[in-house]
């Protein structure tokens, strides 16, 4: 896109004022404090070609910016802070019927993804402690919590949608939060709840809603990752009977996790059996017997 509307006042994205790029999206720096997200088009060149991928990802793209149309302009507002919330809309044209094709945000500096602070050697050469990671994690409880309250689902929960910066963790990709009549459809296969995927698939597919249930699931999982270098399904399975053998996505679908005897624990990982007793009982209690529970400060 050439030219983009804010206010009525016209934004050129340049290349030079590319600041990062996601699958559905480019955000572009426009001063010190601010970014703008511009969404991807079903013209944009990663999702040309001939084949049913390609053209299911064209449609779900057209989808996808029909849905913002009316989502944005519905978006709560007094949020809690942690949350980089739409500020204002970018728009195709002047007109007042024109098209929105992203939003401005506050631009979150020196921040890292919560994905860095799960891997040993970037903890280690940034000296992060074991009690920095709980102090990140209240903070997120903390906002977590406060979304709840106003009836807001965070829906696809990742690691890559959590900014840390001095040990506040701030969520991105607030537009595709579920309020109200939006649902949100999009995923991590990693972190969503195996309780709304169907049971029976090779990979997750995804068969119910996300929920404040499956936030919390998602936040156990992004903890015990930080906290000990591995994912709750981590590690290598190794069945008695062969014919049992499941392939990684299919793991969480049949519980098969760290706690399973036949998994072999990651060397590299601190070991699960370290925590304290009542975590081991909680974690149990979320991966082997399905029940779930708000974590608890």
């Amino acid at each position: 896109m050439s030219e983009v509307w804010i206010d009525n006042t016209r934004f050129e994205p340049k290349a030079t004022d590319l600041f990062g790029e996601g699958g559905e999206a480019e955000v572009y720096k426009i001063d010190k404090s601010t970014v703008l997200k511009l969404y991807k088009t079903p013209k944009h060149p990663q999702f040309q070609g001939g084949s049913p991928q390609a053209i299911a990802m064209r449609q779900a793209v057209e989808h996808r910016l029909c849905q913002q149309q009316s989502k944005l302009k519905a978006f709560p507002t007094n949020l809690p802070p942690r949350v980089v919330s739409p500020a204002k809309l970018a728009k195709s044209s002047q007109s007042n019927s024109a098209e929105i094709v992203g939003y401005t945000m506050p631009l979150i500096a020196g921040g890292h993804s919560l994905r860095e602070y799960s891997q040993r050697a970037f903890r280690e050469s940034g000296g992060i402690s074991f009690a920095d990671i709980r102090e990140i994690f209240l903070d997120l409880h903390n906002t977590v919590e406060s979304l709840h309250q106003q009836n807001v689902v965070i829906g696809d929960f990742n690691p890559m949608n959590v900014l840390v910066a001095n040990k506040q963790a701030f969520l991105l990709d607030a537009d595709s939060m579920q309020f109200g009549c939006f649902l949100c459809s999009t995923f991590c296969a990693n972190y969503i709840d195996p309780l709304i995927c169907q049971a029976t698939a090779r990979t997750p597919e995804m068969i119910s809603p996300h929920s404040k249930t499956t936030d919390w699931y998602a936040f156990a999982i992004l903890f015990f990752e930080c906290l000990l270098y591995s994912h709750p399904y981590g590690g290598v399975y190794k069945p008695s009977e062969p014919s049992k053998k499941l392939g990684p996505a299919q793991r969480p679908l049949h519980r098969i996790s760290v706690l399973h005897p036949q998994v072999k624990y990651p060397t590299s990982a601190v070991h699960f059996s370290g925590l304290p007793s009542a975590m081991l009982d909680f974690y149990h209690r979320l991966l082997v017997k399905d029940e779930r529970p708000v974590f608890p400060r």
